[in-house]
């Protein structure tokens, strides 16, 4: 039902539906619709009482804190909830709806994946997260957080950083694209990766690392206790002096498996660097350096490297599915 311009009439509808023991819906997808808060409100009110829904994709509807308000509630008081998937991608929610979801998470526990991007989420969000993933020992099982361009920022990748040292934390999956973490922010979720073994996969993506940056990520990398299996630092600035650093640590590294590096300003040397890393590293099986400035010929080397190993070098923009 994504964009059949479904609005708050319509909807009362489908939420009779969610609460008829008759039918059970697993999956319902009202991304892009005009549904505003009389909607959702009839949607939180089905959900405190539904116990099949598993994915709930409420993306790209005006929803706005109050919406999200009124959703966190359901989750919250629901006991019986099987919902384990929620998409409020680009619903504006703010600071002070991300308190009320986060609140509500520290309090769920069948609530597995959160995509929150584009939400207009600051600190104050960031801060109620990184509460709600150090309270995971009262049963809360999020694994995926994303918090693709919104204003988390330094401190907020510092807050966030500093929650996910915390031993009850189940998150594996972080998306912290597009939110100017900057250097400090790099380094601060770098030293968590060196010692966690929960988070597996991160996304750092347009963040303004630079090479301060990317060190921090290399030394993570290069560490003997690193389980990181996913990367991604495309737009960051890092350049041929900072994946000199990461390929150093590629060296060493054995769980990392993919690896993403687009427009990242590098050029032969950085890319001579990555080639000679492959030749010892065996578990990297995809790497992209799309949008850089390396030659065909050193392009070249790089696939004939990764071709005999039978992994995957990205020459051309692929398409990201989270």
């Amino acid at each position: 039902m994504s964009r059949k311009g479904i609005d708050d009439e319509d909807i009362k509808q489908i939420a009779k539906a969610l609460v008829d023991p008759n039918i059970k819906v697993r999956t319902l997808d009202l991304s892009c619709n005009d549904i505003q808060f009389h909607g959702v409100r009839a949607i939180a009110k089905a959900l405190e009482i539904n116990t099949t829904l598993k994915k709930l994709l409420l993306d790209g509807n005006d929803i706005g804190p109050e919406g999200a308000m009124v959703l966190s509630k359901a989750l919250e008081h629901n006991k019986n909830s099987t919902l384990e998937v929620l998409w409020l991608s680009g619903t504006m929610i703010g600071d002070e709806g991300a308190v009320a979801i986060a609140k509500a998470i520290s309090r769920n526990t069948t609530m597995k994946t959160l995509i929150l991007d584009n939400c207009e989420i600051g600190v104050e969000g960031a801060m109620a997260f990184a509460k709600a993933l150090q309270q995971c020992d009262s049963g809360v099982k999020l694994r995926l957080l994303s918090l693709d361009n919104n204003n988390v920022g330094q401190q907020g990748a510092m807050i966030l950083a500093e929650a996910l040292k915390s031993r009850h934390s189940t998150l594996e999956d972080l998306v912290l694209d597009n939110n100017n973490i900057g250097p400090k922010g790099a380094i601060a979720m770098a030293k968590v990766l060196e010692t966690i073994r929960t988070l597996t996969n991160l996304s750092c993506e347009h963040n303004n690392l630079g090479f301060e940056g990317a060190s921090a990520m290399a030394r993570a990398l290069g560490a003997k206790s690193s389980i990181l299996k996913i990367l991604w630092l495309d737009g960051n600035e890092i350049e041929d002096e900072g994946v000199r650093t990461i390929a150093k640590a590629l060296g060493r590294n054995k769980t990392l498996r993919e690896l993403s590096l687009d427009g990242n300003n590098i050029g032969d040397p950085g890319a001579a660097a990555l080639l000679e890393a492959l030749q010892t590293n065996n578990t990297l099986r995809e790497l992209d350096l799309v949008y850089n400035n390396i030659s065909d010929d050193v392009m070249d080397q790089i696939q004939c490297v990764v071709s005999d190993e039978n992994r995957n070098l990205r020459r051309s923009k692929r398409l990201k599915l989270r």
